[in-house]
């Protein structure tokens, strides 16, 4: 019985929400604006296959984008960590193989 009347009460919120207001106006527009530049092909000289550069983000000549990025690689410790693991573990096969 009680779940009856839970789903009965979801129903009748289910059809309330898809219910339209007395003022509603459909808009004159839907559809977005028109692109008015040339379309760029894969074969045009813009679109490159080249390696980005490593520091791309100063292309947009930004300050506090520049920031946040060096904020966030100083902060990113995980790729040094496990650069440094990888040679402690290097030394330690090197050591190993030493004692042989």
């Amino acid at each position: 019985m009680i779940l009856r009347n839970i789903l009965t009460a979801a129903s009748a919120l289910a059809l309330a929400a898809c219910a339209v207001g007395p003022n509603y106006a459909e808009p004159k527009s839907a559809s977005a604006p028109l692109a008015t530049g040339p379309f760029v092909s894969a074969n045009s000289p813009a679109v490159s296959l080249a390696p980005v550069a490593g520091d791309w983000w100063r292309l947009y000549d930004d300050p506090v984008l520049d920031g946040l990025v060096g904020d966030a690689l100083a902060a990113n410790t995980d790729v040094r960590i496990a650069v440094a693991n990888i040679a402690r573990a290097r030394a330690s096969l090197r050591g190993a193989r030493a004692d042989r």
